[in-house]
């Protein structure tokens, strides 16, 4: 399948995969175009990758992805920020929450069981959502398999990538189900595929919108959901690269 020729404007998802003692933090930001002559088909190049060194604080994480998805390139033109919600995910969610970032942000639980759930479904700048492994590793497989993610060879963190993605097919190809979710998760690093996978999820459920939200509180004191406002996206990100697909 081809891409469209024209997009209007750039479309971003963000995925962070939050370590913990010695894993790594990632971050993965993917454009996201949709494939010509398919109404629902959606293709994903990877545009920035980041691995932060073991023992970087949350407050600095949040800090350095915030002036990131702020910045002239991406301001309102990324469509979510989809952070690993489990463990110590979500006291980080609240700091990006108080960054008061012009993005959705969605903090996901991964759960053994079959079913999406969402705590406060009506909410616009944070979504809080529990989903299946099998869901998350079937999306992901899916991707890899029609050949839709992609990402250039000069890409820092490409070879990272390249070596994690070659051990999730590689032990997708094992087992299935519950199963290949703990045994992908378990050795090797796997921070930047988890990460992608994060924000291939988000991407393939909750197409991009023409406008962005962004958040705008009632006052500072207000404890009530942010009340969203709708605006045009901004001129586009970088240049081009040659893009390998796997």
């Amino acid at each position: 399948m081809r891409e469209q020729n024209q997009q209007a404007k750039p479309l971003f998802i963000a995925g962070l995969d939050l370590g913990q003692a010695n894993d790594y933090t990632a971050l993965a930001i993917l454009e996201q175009r949709r494939l010509e002559g398919d109404t629902y088909g959606w293709r994903y190049l990877a545009r920035h990758l980041n691995r932060y060194p073991r023992g970087t604080s949350y407050p600095d994480v949040v800090k350095g992805i915030s002036q990131l998805l702020e910045s002239p390139q991406l301001q309102g033109c990324v469509n979510a920020l989809v952070i690993d919600g489990s463990g110590c995910g979500r006291p980080v969610v609240d700091m990006f929450v108080e960054a008061r970032l012009r993005t959705t942000i969605a903090a996901i639980t991964v759960h053994g069981g079959d079913a999406v759930t969402e705590e406060h479904p009506e909410r616009l700048s944070l979504k809080r959502l529990k989903i299946p492994k099998r869901d998350l590793v079937g999306t992901l497989q899916a991707t890899l398999q029609t050949q839709r993610l992609q990402f250039a060879a000069s890409l820092e963190h490409a070879a990272a990538l390249r070596h994690e993605l070659e051990n999730f097919r590689a032990k997708i190809n094992i087992a299935t189900g519950h199963e290949s979710f703990e045994a992908w998760r378990e050795g090797d690093h796997d921070d930047l595929v988890f990460a992608v996978g994060l924000a291939v999820w988000w991407g393939e459920r909750h197409p991009p919108q023409q406008y962005a939200y962004i958040p705008v509180r009632l006052s500072r004191d207000s404890d009530d959901d942010p009340v969203p406002r709708r605006v045009r996206m901004p001129g586009k990100m970088g240049g081009r690269a040659a893009w390998r697909g796997f």
